[in-house]
């Protein structure tokens, strides 16, 4: 039989709803501000936390007043066993924030056991109901930086003052390595804390923002003089960095002389129990308007990097021999704009859908009901796609992939087997590799089933846990006398 629980909020410090289960990681029927999950006696049983208060109020069910007792943060923690962890992952981009490099760490931080993980990330829109859903210890403290350089007195100071906060962070909860989401800004935050501390701090790199700029080049973080200087004594000083493929190990080797044995290659995964084949469904295809339409799909950031408008250009000749073909487009940034002018310029108007910002069921069900994927990327001076997840989200839902030949986007695939990389650049290979296999089912069907067997045998999220959690056990081992 299930025991009563009840559901407590910081808010009004009254029990508000009650349940006879225990929300789960995956999402909870609670109201989004509730905190504190407690048994008929008042004993924490789970917590979701709202840093923004420094204290929680805790309910007994024979309480017939409004009087709570209060609990501090430590007693919380420690009142669910999640006391002391050993890493703490420090990220400015985090769910709800949308961003790949946010996913990444989330996947992996989510399945970790919760006494080695806690996690610092921005406290932005959404943060406080999100972080109501899930059991990962989390702190949300602004992290808005109005310049990411050191040089201005402004720059320097809130560097500093995060630092000093993650330290004290640190020291509070037995922290013995910090992980850092990128060389900036949150290595240099590492650096500092190991400055002020000696705390060991290990940094990941995705890709596009540890690439060197040709010169003359005016795109890119690390365009910047002070970046630069930043990020050599970030990797100078890290007991190790995560690189997100075999293409970012080769820049964070031969561009900022790191040893091999400090890197470490981890790739994203994909949850393949999600991110499922399913049979075409014409309610689902006529909800999205894809109704007689054979559909050419691409998830992603509208940057110009990400090649959409390579991929407009190309569709006319792919229209010679695949007429209804639909190119549907999911995502928004800063190239919406220009991308709409150039359908309407080049009379595409009916053979190309901005989507926008999709929730995650549509965006598994957009995977599903199309017929191929392409994201067709290329460099933009120092920007290059560091690996491309929606690729392997993709192949999980049984569907070949076509990719640009740029940054790692080949080490997400088999090649010729589940998918081609080709120069987006040259128009006419991009439309034909397109038409190749929009007008062969049967060679799709193959492709698929081989691209859904090759992400569940090398891409699932649990060894990516097991990769992290073996990396910070070495280092530890490797640290005792």
């Amino acid at each position: 039989m299930n025991q009563e629980v009840l559901i407590h909020t910081v808010d009004c410090r009254k029990c508000i709803e009650k349940v006879s289960h225990m929300p789960t990681d995956t999402g909870s029927p609670i109201r989004k501000d509730v905190c504190i999950y407690t048994d008929p006696q008042g004993t924490v049983m789970n917590v979701g936390r709202d840093d923004r208060h420094e204290k929680f109020s805790v309910q007994s069910s024979s309480a017939d007043t409004d009087t709570h007792p209060i609990l501090t943060s430590d007693e919380i923690w420690s009142g669910v066993g999640l006391r002391n962890p050993k890493i703490l992952l420090l990220s400015q981009i985090l769910p709800p924030m949308i961003g790949g490099s946010g996913r990444y760490f989330w996947e992996i931080v989510r399945r970790m056991p919760r006494d080695r993980i806690m996690v610092i990330s921005d406290l932005v829109e959404g943060a406080v109901e999100f972080d109501a859903t899930h059991m990962v210890p989390t702190i949300r403290m602004p992290m808005t930086f109005h310049e990411t350089g050191t040089v201005s007195r402004r720059g320097l100071a809130n560097y500093v003052s995060i630092a000093r906060r993650v330290r004290d962070e640190c020291i509070r909860h037995n922290i013995e390595y910090l992980w850092c989401g990128r060389c900036v800004p949150e290595g240099w935050i590492g650096w500092l804390v190991n400055q002020l501390s000696g705390l060991p701090y290990f940094v990941s790199a995705h890709g596009e923002e540890v690439t060197i700029p040709e010169s003359g080049s005016t795109s890119g973080v690390m365009t910047s003089r002070q970046h630069r200087w930043m990020a050599r004594r970030v990797f100078a000083n890290a007991v190790g960095v995560i690189a997100n493929s075999e293409n970012t190990r080769h820049i964070i080797r031969n561009s900022w002389n790191v040893p091999d044995e400090r890197i470490h290659r981890v790739t994203p995964g994909v949850e393949t129990d999600v991110f499922v084949p399913a049979p075409v469904c014409e309610t689902t295809r006529a909800t999205l308007g894809w109704v007689n339409r054979t559909v050419l799909l691409t998830v992603g950031r509208l940057q110009k990097r990400k090649g959409h408008d390579l991929m407009i250009e190309a569709l006319n000749r792919v229209r010679e021999k695949i007429p209804n073909v639909l190119y549907a487009i999911i995502g928004d940034g800063p190239e919406r704009e220009r991308l709409t002018e150039l359908v309407g310029k080049l009379k595409l108007n009916n053979c190309v859908r901005f989507y926008g910002e999709c929730d995650f069921h549509s965006l598994v069900r957009a995977y599903q009901q199309s017929d191929l994927f392409v994201l067709p990327n290329r460099q933009i001076g120092a920007e290059i796609e560091g690996f491309g997840m929606v690729l392997l989200e993709a192949q999980s839902c049984g569907k070949p992939v076509i990719a640009g030949a740029s940054g790692g986007t080949s080490e997400t695939m088999g090649l010729f087997t589940t998918g081609f990389i080709v120069d987006c650049t040259n128009l006419t290979t991009l439309a034909d590799a397109t038409t190749m296999l929009l007008s062969d089912e049967a060679l799709r069907q193959k492709m698929g089933l081989a691209a859904r067997e090759w992400v569940i045998r090398n891409f699932e999220w649990s060894s990516r846990v097991n990769q992290v959690d073996g990396l910070v056990s070495d280092l530890h081992d490797k640290s005792v006398p």
